[in-house]
């Protein structure tokens, strides 16, 4: 079998062709997801995570667990989901997608005071997210809302009569 071969005509690597696996069934994965079209979608986010991890690379792999894991949540899977994101909440670095997801798991569970607690540690990781707070500022606002976290004092600019 002939190897794999970048555009120009050079040998791609095993962990690369992993690599550019894993980023196209995810993006395709992603595509399928917005389109309303989760079962397919799942199937594609469990191919990535398989090239993730062929690929060894533990932030990838962390991020393909989490979008197989939200996908399951789309399709109503929650004990699965659940499952996934607790392990990551558990194995890796803390991350406020983990939390947030978590929270919405078990807020579609009715558990309003334990989804409670994982919006605010979601908020309170991610409220600095620059990408978050330029593109989704309704989405870190609703997780400081569904948190408790009470809104930043507005100081200082307001004249007084």
């Amino acid at each position: 079998m002939e190897p794999d071969r970048d555009r120009a005509g050079g040998r791609i690597g095993r962990s690369q062709g992993q690599a550019v696996a894993g980023l196209l069934y995810h993006n395709l994965a992603w595509a399928r997801h917005d389109a309303g079209r989760a079962a397919e979608a799942l199937g594609l986010f469990e191919k990535a995570l398989v090239a993730r991890e062929a690929e060894g690379d533990a932030a990838r792999i962390h991020v393909a667990r989490w979008s197989v894991a939200r996908a399951l949540r789309t399709l109503g899977r929650l004990e699965e989901a659940l499952a996934i994101q607790g392990r990551l909440l558990r194995d890796d670095a803390p991350d406020g997608y983990v939390h947030e997801e978590i929270a919405e798991c078990l807020l579609a569970r009715r558990e309003e005071r334990e989804a409670a607690l994982h919006f605010a540690a979601a908020y309170s990781a991610l409220r600095s997210d620059p990408w978050l707070t330029r593109d989704e500022p309704e989405r870190l606002e609703r997780m400081r809302r569904m948190g408790g976290v009470p809104a930043a004092e507005e100081t200082g600019s307001e004249s007084r009569a």
